[in-house]
């Protein structure tokens, strides 16, 4: 029996929400991992129970059965179906949202959107099955409650192009206790003390990463005799990128996520290089990383990364013309003007802190879900 809003106020309302088209390993630090194990933290810890696949390895979720009448009897309880969308259409989501339109007609359908259909086409995919995807996201947008989108431009492309009548933006985040300055360093940057660090994360194996961009500034750089400003690359990246970088750059390859902090805690600017138009519909993770770390950033241009940074009082780092050029102004205005620098790292720090991490995120989505149900029971 759905309680009186007034006494929901008094009793902490627990939901049972279907986390769908998980895959999730503890420890791994890129981007759709992070937010998972975040998501499920915040959740869990507000007392509600998520069920997954078994492809979710995150130890606070509860694993449906592969056995269909059990799977069915497990979803049957669940008040949310929340299936997260990541740039291809999967025989899970086909399986759950065929099973939902017999068993769910009480629970609310939410999809998470955290790229769009055309981002397939950076992972080898033709432009077929980009309609293929945007056809079969249409039909699921009738039957669906919900979205949440994770930038502004990406909720109009959902809003506008797939049709889903009520979308919710929740931008990522970062989680301040794990990602902060003045944490202990990893032992192979105390050679680097008392230059300027500058980081990427990132896979140099995903073409929307603008690695030539950071190569050519470095290089730039280095030409000019300027040795005190020292490139680290955190991330996966093939064997042949060894051989192209200039003294001033270096490979660490992919780090934990627990270390990851570490890492940060020795570095000063945070880079955000793309060359996709697709990659600006989504939120990259590693600005709010960056900016709990306490450092400064610069980025190309992206929407969402510019706002955040005019909020903070540092919108110039947001490149306008994404040359090597210009890059390297901003680095060296960073470099020349340590004041500036500090500022800088103290603004990245308190708006995390403030507003954008993953408690605020998780919090916004789980009160419109319970909204929702008050609505809809």
């Amino acid at each position: 029996m759905q309680l009186h809003p007034f006494f929901r106020r008094l009793i902490k309302y627990i939901m049972n929400i279907a986390y769908l088209n998980i895959n999730f390993r503890e420890n791994t630090a890129d981007g759709g991992s992070t937010h998972i194990r975040e998501f499920v933290n915040e959740v869990t810890n507000l007392g509600h129970e998520i069920y997954s696949d078994r492809s979710n390895h995150h130890p606070k979720v509860i694993h449906i059965s592969k056995g269909i009448i059990s799977r069915i009897m497990t979803l049957k309880k669940c008040d949310v179906f929340y299936t997260r969308y990541q740039g291809e259409i999967t025989h899970s989501m086909r399986f759950t949202t065929s099973t939902m339109r017999i068993i769910s007609k009480k629970s609310l359908n939410v999809w998470e959107f955290n790229t769009i259909p055309s981002f397939a086409l950076l992972k080898g995919k033709d432009e077929k099955e980009v309609e293929n995807q945007i056809r079969f996201l249409r039909k699921q947008a009738e039957i669906s409650d919900l979205a949440v989108c994770v930038t502004d431009k990406m909720a109009d492309f959902v809003n506008q192009k797939l049709g889903w009548k009520k979308v919710l933006m929740v931008p990522n985040a970062s989680n301040p206790s794990h990602f902060k300055p003045g944490l202990p360093c990893h032992p192979r940057m105390d050679f680097f003390s008392g230059n300027l660090n500058v980081v990427w994360l990132g896979s140099l194996f995903e073409q929307w990463n603008d690695f030539e961009l950071l190569n050519k500034t470095a290089e730039n750089l280095w030409n000019k005799g300027i040795k005190n400003v020292c490139f680290h690359l955190i991330g996966s990246f093939p064997g042949y990128i060894s051989q192209m970088i200039p003294p001033n750059v270096f490979l660490y390859g992919a780090q934990s996520y627990h270390s990851l902090p570490n890492w940060l805690s020795a570095m000063d600017i945070g880079l955000i290089l793309y060359k996709n138009e697709q990659a600006t519909f989504g939120s990259p993770i590693k600005l709010f990383d960056y900016l709990s770390s306490g450092l400064a950033v610069i980025s190309t241009t992206h929407p969402q990364v510019k706002n955040i940074l005019n909020e903070i009082g540092f919108e110039d780092f947001a490149l306008k013309n994404n040359t090597p050029e210009d890059l390297a102004e901003k680095i060296l205005l960073l470099l020349e003007n340590q004041t500036l620098l500090k500022q800088y790292k103290e603004n990245a720090r308190k708006i995390i802190e403030a507003k954008y991490n993953w408690r605020n995120s998780v919090n916004m989505i789980i009160t419109t879900l319970e909204t929702l149900l008050d609505e809809y029971k």
